[in-house]
């Protein structure tokens, strides 16, 4: 399994003292749906098969102010 994460931060002085931090994290860029927690029992139909998988591409953004 692989798959490829990024993080992406700044940081604005809004006025003296009183930072702006923007960050944004983009995790699973390629959408790699690799599957895991394979079905144990072999006498089920889905013998074998990814019964989870690995979360889809997601972008989470956040915004902090230091005072």
């Amino acid at each position: 399994h692989w798959q490829l994460d990024l993080n992406y931060t700044q940081d604005i002085e809004i006025t003296e003292g009183y930072p702006l931090h923007f960050r944004a994290d983009l995790f699973n860029v390629f959408d790699k749906q690799t599957g895991y927690n394979m079905n144990p029992y072999d006498y089920s139909s889905t013998f074998g098969q990814a019964r989870s998988f690995y979360n889809p591409r997601r972008l989470q953004l956040s915004v902090s102010v230091d005072f």
